[in-house]
């Protein structure tokens, strides 16, 4: 066992510690921790003993273990210290606990105050549980997350009281210019035999708040943005394109907000390939957090991957699969005008088929897709891109392995979570194996909030951001039908140049623009314009009717068939909404 160090807080010294004190066995999941703590409870001493938010940020790291793994681990406010014995049994690199009161351990005292000025210890991870007991010490714990998270180290904050947190909240507002979400909970106390309910962890991450304005216009530093015109002109052509919404902004947040018919902002719908954005951008943030290149080979990662040198898989890195150019993979996308448009069709068939029959978790149903595929790609990894929705269920299971978190806690924790779309947004059979690439629904009211957070650089560094938004391949080898749509591809999103055509150079206009998305099969849109700054965030719901003359027409084979509100009136519209905005934010 390691040695551990106690830094006892000096500004709370009047806090004698009780006399009587046990020894209790705690299950943290699959781990039996031993604390000592008071025997009962005291009115005037709150510390000794194990609260309700302490036993969910213990269970919430045992399930997380390489959040703490290795890591330098501070925890503010340790009571029994069984988040801190966890982190050890984890296999912390080093775990400091401190608290208000004398904690019964061997350990060489040294003193820090938590409300005072010095600098707090250095750590990787800094953890607190039920220590907002007044309004000073959760403010004072508000500035030191704030502190923490600054410096580049990861906070879990629980509290399962609720006595102070709004005095929190409030401090971590004015420290951080940030929000964030509590998520609920429920653990059993062992001890009581009852559930309660909890709110235990906080997620530190640079999400940025939305505040959604309806009016027509919107002050910004340069005066008036006027959406009038725009406006104007959806109420002008709601016959033809109804059941629409859209949100518009900048940097700073929404700036427009428009709905009509039987839509809303708040109407929840299947987004489709609209995941992609959103599902490569938490496979990111997990990638950059635990130090994983993309230009990793996935077998480094994966032990069921080809490693044979002579396999033309052995050379598939990270890169390739979020980029869509192993070479492996693809949906049914081709044009009849080239050769390999049969092949391409029975490869999509093939994988959407072993993905459908997968019954296990998301790791298990990525080899079962992997062993469905030909030993032999198509082409070589990085020759040719193929449009394909399942080749991000590979980069998953590499983010399961590096992580140690389950898919579903990976998509909430790096995207979901800190931008406070979860509970209204999820992928389907999140905890299972979701399709990443096509398995969101979501409002355009939270999907506002991820598009503006891309813009804002909110989810992840700027570096990874640019990372994200570089074309992988040469434009000759971008061929395939979707890019002779929408543009080149680039990782979860497309630089934007529609109708390009992509056997060529891309047209200067489309480079200059520099905007980037990813539309959805059902007419969702969004784009971020990178040299105008602003967002676009557009969700229908089509019916059938002249307005989409792809709907049901009976030829589902056809080019542009297999999205029928996305290639017909979403299109039209987006351009001539495109116009406006432009002219709204300048050239």
């Amino acid at each position: 066992m390691r040695r551990w160090t106690l830094l006892l807080v000096a500004a709370a010294r009047a806090l004698a510690p009780p006399s009587a004190w046990v020894r209790r066995t705690i299950a943290v999941r699959e781990l039996r921790i031993e604390v000592r703590e008071r025997a009962q409870m005291d009115p005037d001493h709150l510390g000794g003993l194990t609260w309700t938010g302490g036993r969910a940020l213990a269970e919430y790291v045992a399930d997380r273990p390489a959040l703490v793994a290795g890591k330098r681990v501070l925890e503010l406010g340790c009571g029994s210290a069984l988040v801190a014995l966890t982190c050890d049994a984890l296999g912390a690199a080093a775990t400091t606990a401190t608290d208000l009161d004398r904690v019964p351990a061997r350990v060489d005292p040294r003193v820090f105050d938590v409300l005072g000025a010095a600098p707090l210890p250095a750590c990787d991870v800094l953890l607190a549980a039920d220590v907002m007991f007044t309004s000073e010490l959760a403010r004072a714990l508000a500035r030191r997350a704030a502190e923490a998270h600054r410096a580049g180290a990861r906070v879990l904050v629980a509290d399962s009281q609720g006595w102070a947190s709004n005095a929190f909240r409030d401090e971590l507002d004015a420290a951080l210019a940030a929000r964030f979400r509590f998520d609920a909970t429920t653990v059993v106390d062992d001890v009581a035999g009852r559930e309660r309910r909890k709110r235990p962890t906080m997620r530190l991450a640079a999400a940025v708040a939305t505040a959604l304005a309806v009016s027509a216009s919107a002050t910004t530093q340069n005066g008036t943005r006027d959406f009038a015109p725009l406006k104007s002109f959806l109420d002008a052509v709601i016959l033809q394109y109804g059941n629409i919404s859209l949100t518009v902004g900048d940097a700073r947040g929404a700036l427009f907000e428009y709905s009509n018919y039987l839509m809303t902002p708040d109407t929840v719908l299947g987004l489709a390939s609209g995941s992609k954005w959103p599902a490569a951008t938490a496979l990111m943030a997990c990638f950059h957090e635990h130090g994983v290149s993309l230009d990793d080979p996935v077998r480094a990662h994966l032990p069921w991957w080809a490693s044979d040198p002579a396999d033309e898989r052995s050379a598939v890195t990270l890169r390739h699969v979020l980029s869509m150019t192993t070479g492996m993979i693809v949906d049914s996308d081709c044009d009849l005008a080239y050769d390999d448009c049969d092949a391409r069709k029975a490869l999509g068939s093939a994988a959407f088929a072993a993905f459908s029959r997968c019954r296990g978790d998301l790791p298990a149903c990525a080899k079962e897709l992997y062993d469905a595929l030909p030993p032999r790609p198509m082409y070589a990894p990085g020759a040719k891109f193929m449009y394909s929705s399942l080749s991000f269920q590979f980069a998953a299971a590499v983010a399961v392995e590096v992580s140690g978190e389950p898919i579903g806690a990976i998509l909430h924790d790096y995207v979901l979570g800190p931008l406070g779309m979860a509970p209204t947004c999820a992928w389907a059979d999140a905890a299972r194996n979701p399709l990443l690439g096509g398995g969101l629904a979501c409002s355009a009211r939270m999907m506002d909030r991820f598009v503006h957070a891309m813009l804002a650089d909110g989810l992840v560094p700027a570096a990874v951001r640019r990372e994200m938004e570089t074309v992988q391949v040469s434009k000759v080898s971008q061929y395939s039908s979707t890019t002779a749509f929408w543009g080149p591809y680039c990782i979860g999103n497309w630089q934007e140049c529609l109708y390009g055509q992509f056997d060529g150079p891309m047209p200067e206009q489309c480079a200059r623009a520099d905007r980037h998305g990813h539309p959805g099969c059902g007419g969702y849109w969004n784009f971020v314009d990178r040299r105008r700054s602003y967002y676009y965030n557009f969700l229908p719901s089509w019916t059938c009717d002249r307005s989409n003359a792809y709907c049901e027409t009976g030829s589902p084979d056809d080019f542009g068939q297999g999205c029928p509100a996305l290639y017909g009136a979403a299109a039209t519209l987006k351009q001539r909404v495109s116009t406006f905005l432009d002219d709204i934010f300048g050239a």
